[in-house]
């Protein structure tokens, strides 16, 4: 009968520490985005700019105020962006030999000389 009164503790979520994640440490004291996540480590960073190393503990953290165990996302490093397709200026991006076709097919400016007989 006392067996079926018990509770059951409640279930930690697991989320992954995914790059921009904005998380606070269980106790309170420093919230910041992830910036960097290692083998056993969490790296966040807080609006100032400062930086703090945190170990993965079960339920070490609070993500909008409930706590969460972070683990290791399948790839820890931040996206890697396209390329663009547009420079700032509007133009397209040069290709990967550095020079477009229309500047490589053009010839250089052809000055006329003038020979003086005397």
């Amino acid at each position: 009968m006392l067996a079926a009164g018990r509770r059951r503790r409640p279930q930690i979520p697991q989320v992954e520490a995914q790059f921009g994640l904005v998380v606070e440490d269980l106790e309170g004291r420093f919230c910041g985005a992830v910036v960097g996540c290692d083998k056993g480590a969490v790296t966040l960073e807080d609006r100032y700019g400062k930086r703090r190393v945190f170990p993965l503990n079960p339920a070490a953290f609070l993500l909008e105020g409930r706590p969460v165990t972070l683990i290791r996302p399948a790839t820890a490093r931040p996206p890697v962006p396209a390329r663009p397709t547009r420079t700032a200026s509007g133009s397209p991006p040069s290709r990967p030999g550095g020079t477009t076709a229309t500047c490589a097919a053009t010839p250089g400016p052809s000055v006329p000389t003038t020979v003086r007989s005397s």
